[in-house]
């Protein structure tokens, strides 16, 4: 599996972390990869586990740090930050 497509999972699962603390109620959005550091291969057959926390998050933002597990074997590490859209934002 390509790194990006682990980044993009990790980045959804992120979202959803984001998203719920928020109430699902606004808009968040990915606004930046901070950090993406890969150690292996992902092969077909391989099952991948994210572990996402929540670093810290703010009225306006929020920023993630997770890692992507092959069984016990650390595959990559991540983090990200979300931008939490406004209400006005988000209706227009």
């Amino acid at each position: 599996m390509p790194n990006s497509l682990v980044t993009e999972g990790i980045a959804q699962a992120g979202g959803l972390l984001v998203s719920e603390h928020y109430g699902f109620a606004e808009l968040v959005v990915l606004a930046k990869i901070s950090q993406a550091k890969f150690h292996s291969r992902v092969r077909p057959g391989e099952t991948l586990t994210y572990r996402v926390n929540a670093d810290w998050i703010r009225a306006d933002s929020a920023q993630i740090s997770a890692t992507a597990h092959v069984g016990d074997r650390l595959h990559g590490e991540v983090q990200l930050l979300y931008a939490r859209l406004g209400e006005e934002l988000s209706q227009k």
